[in-house]
């Protein structure tokens, strides 16, 4: 599972692909840390080729904490297709409204 997005690197390079690559949960705090893993496209990172770009969101109990009785990389997935808000109300997700996507071999539905 990934998320389909194009958005433009601070290199001038749009990436296609995003990945959850890191999941920090903090239980006791409620505190997660969520890196997404960016490729030029899915064919890059199914052959094994290098994310060219890291994004990394903070969230804590009030903006999203996940349950522990569901998968925590689908629930991840679903929070960065929602807006994520700043201090001051502006949404500054650029992942909202991505695409889910599935690598071969991933079932395409949820249970």
């Amino acid at each position: 599972m990934a998320l389909l997005q194009p958005i433009q690197t601070q290199y001038g390079v749009e990436l296609n692909y995003w990945k959850v690559s890191i999941t920090n949960v903090d239980w006791h705090n409620k505190r997660l840390e969520l890196v997404l893993a960016g490729y030029y496209d899915q064919a890059s990172r199914i052959n094994g080729k290098m994310p060219l770009e890291f994004v990394t969101f903070y969230f804590e109990n009030a903006d999203f904490f996940p349950d522990i009785n569901l998968n925590l990389i689908e629930q991840c997935y679903q929070r960065l297709q929602s807006p994520i808000v700043d201090y001051n109300g502006n949404d500054i997700n650029p992942f909202q409204g991505a695409i889910e996507i599935f690598e071969p071999g991933q079932p395409v539905e949820r249970p």
